[in-house]
């Protein structure tokens, strides 16, 4: 039987939510998941990269203070664009990640858009994303199914794997990478990537900027109309 499994990139709002309150009383925010296991309260504390182009960290910390949803907020590294905090939760937090893991859904990625949360999550089949939207129906969590993609589809370019990817697309970037063409100068030309992957220069080409801008959407890109969390 082939596989039924896929990728789901979900919205998700309610003012219940981790961080809402910091993310609606500093609107340049910019928060993701590092490291996020089943938080409960025998594992209280989940880690989070924050940027904020117009805002200094001594605003953030206050914010954060005083975040109904975190107990502490713990600055772990301070590097030159953002900066990560290891955040322990306030009790009876409002958690969507541990009712995913019970459902049998794997969570992959968060990240804020506006007040909201976007996330990604491996979900094993239909009816498991239908139990996690009554889940979320029940707890008053605004819900939006954003994209739906699977990883056992076959199209133009071969199997369709992370971010979106497919297996060609990744060959291509991988191979390129690892020949030098991103490199200056370059060590190789879309030609020689041809001729190893047995494509033409216009098709390696495709696949470069194809992938390129699927990787920029999904990791650089921040979105202001949903993915979820």
């Amino acid at each position: 039987m082939s596989p039924t499994s896929f990728i789901a990139d979900i919205s998700l709002s309610s003012p219940d939510l981790m961080l809402v309150s910091t993310l609606q009383a500093i609107p340049d925010v910019s928060i993701e998941t590092i490291y996020h296991a089943a938080a409960t309260a025998s594992v209280p504390s989940l880690f989070y990269s924050v940027r904020c182009d117009g805002t200094d960290r001594e605003r953030l910390e206050d914010v954060l203070a005083d975040d109904p949803s975190i107990r502490e907020a713990s600055l772990i590294d301070d590097l030159e664009t953002r900066w990560i905090y290891r955040m322990e939760l306030a009790s009876n937090q409002l958690l969507v990640v541990p009712r995913l893991v019970e459902l049998g859904a794997a969570f992959l990625h968060a990240r804020s858009t506006g007040e909201a949360w976007t996330i990604k999550t491996r979900m094993p089949d239909r009816e498991t994303l239908a139990e996690f939207k009554s889940f979320c129906d029940e707890s008053d969590i605004g819900f939006e199914l954003q994209q739906l993609y699977r990883t056992a589809r076959t199209g133009e370019d071969g199997a369709i794997g992370e971010h979106g990817l497919t297996a060609a697309q990744r060959e291509a970037l991988v191979t390129a990478y690892e020949r030098g063409y991103f490199e200056e100068p370059r060590r190789a030309s879309l030609r020689d990537l041809g001729e190893e992957l047995d494509v033409s220069s216009t098709a390696v080409s495709g696949r470069l900027r194809r992938g390129t801008a699927l990787l920029v959407e999904e990791l650089v890109q921040p979105s202001s109309q949903g993915d979820t969390t």
